[in-house]
């Protein structure tokens, strides 16, 4: 494998490329991944169906996860099950508030025997689920899945295995994240911002910024509850303005502006408020994944940014 064909183009940017999701659901599975979690060749046919209804009707996004190493194969009676709510806007109930501020989101965790034990599960994005019990700190999910892309597993399990050394119970393998051409793709829960290209030092660092309330810029490819352009907009809004708090940021609102431009809106909860304008770029010689031949990727960039009031 050769990294001229695969995760080693730095020239595309990182910003707007966060896997999307605003409820993670985040289960240990030991044995192996297939090519697509949802194929059928994990849970066969029949589960996989009904697990793709289950998630569907509370629109979460499903991660399966292991412990890096050796450790993380063995299996054992009953499994971790992570629960991340990433976005405080779209909190269902007001059950939400005895876990999270307005500007607050959290992450939950509990036992099952199974994957069909999850699905009985009654989950909900801003809903405390029955038998769980809050995480107190943030958890790092790096994409170590060969099957998808090798890059994946070059890079990110030493990355994880460096990591869990130092974070036993925040750092966990995952399944495709989204952005294997940036390897080590990393997700941070519960806010759902992914990274990638970073080392583990850095990774390090941005873990524990984050446990500080801060978010660590290098490598940060926005947050996922955000579409791409809300992504680019919200770095650029917090550049322009140096508002790293985690916290910060209530809302980002974009306006399509017609030929491939967009206006974006982004928000803080202490009332100021950044105009950023956004073009589509194209990225010339991108591999999508290894063994891809190279070709364009397009994009968005922030070319304008503005305080408004």
């Amino acid at each position: 494998m050769s990294d001229t064909i695969c995760s080693a183009n730095i020239d595309e940017p990182l910003p707007g490329t966060a896997k999307a999701g605003k409820l993670f659901i985040a289960l240990e599975h030991h044995y192996g991944w297939s090519h697509d979690i949802l194929d059928g060749g994990v849970y066969g046919d029949d589960i996989t169906a009904r697990l793709k209804s289950w998630l569907a009707e509370r629109n979460g996004s499903l991660q399966l996860i292991r412990k890096p190493g050796r450790l993380g194969q063995v299996p054992c009676d009953g499994i971790n099950l992570y629960i991340s709510h990433c976005d405080p806007s779209e909190f269902a109930t007001s059950e939400a508030s005895t876990a999270a501020t307005a500007s607050d989101v959290f992450v939950e965790h509990r036992m099952v025997a199974d994957v069909e034990e999850l699905m009985t599960l009654d989950i909900q994005l801003g809903k405390r689920t029955e038998g769980a019990v809050l995480v107190d700190k943030p958890m790092l999910l790096v994409c170590t899945h060969g099957k998808r892309d090798r890059c994946c597993a070059v890079k990110g399990r030493p990355l994880a295995a460096a990591l869990a050394q130092v974070f036993p119970e925040q750092v966990w393998e995952t399944s495709h994240s989204k952005g294997h051409r940036f390897a080590p793709a990393v997700v941070m829960l519960p806010w759902n911002y992914s990274y990638g290209r970073l080392s583990a030092q850095a990774m390090k660092d941005a873990l524990e910024t984050a446990e500080q309330g801060t978010l660590y810029a290098d490598g940060c490819r926005g947050r996922g509850i955000y579409k791409a352009q809300g992504q680019v907009a919200e770095l650029a809004a917090r550049e322009a303005l140096g508002e790293w708090s985690l916290d910060a940021v209530e809302s980002v609102q974009v306006a399509d502006a017609g030929t491939g431009t967009a206006i974006a809106t982004v928000s803080l909860y202490d009332g100021r408020a950044i105009e950023t304008t956004l073009e589509q770029i194209v990225t010339d010689g991108v591999v999508s994944s290894c063994g891809d031949e190279p070709g364009p990727k397009k994009g968005w960039a922030a070319v304008g940014v503005r305080q408004l009031g």
